[in-house]
């Protein structure tokens, strides 16, 4: 697998013919395959961490359920506030059609 395998960076674009898998954080890498296998192998990874730190009992497991819903949380914030500085910020010297 490792011979088709690619990483690429935030700013590249994947090669041609390839898509993304999965995003490894501790290096800052997005891992890429060719077309189909991307999907597949982004699945069975994706089904493989939650099988293995859903129930875990261990400070690993937990530490992965809770960054996971607090990441969630975290970026959800943060794209709902810079969505309305966009839009508010957007409308200086503009009139505002609010009440």
């Amino acid at each position: 697998m490792r011979l088709i395998e690619r990483q690429t960076s935030e700013v590249d674009r994947p090669p041609p013919g390839y898509g993304l898998a999965w995003y490894r954080g501790e290096t800052g890498m997005y891992i890429c395959y060719p077309w189909p296998l991307n999907l597949i192998l982004g699945w069975l990874r994706h089904v493989y961490l939650l099988l293995r730190y859903a129930r875990s009992p261990d400070k690993e497991g937990q530490s992965f359920r809770v960054g996971r819903v607090e990441g969630l949380r975290e970026g959800y914030r943060l794209g709902y506030l810079d969505g309305i500085k966009g839009y508010f910020g957007g409308m200086r010297g503009q009139r505002s059609h609010q009440p």
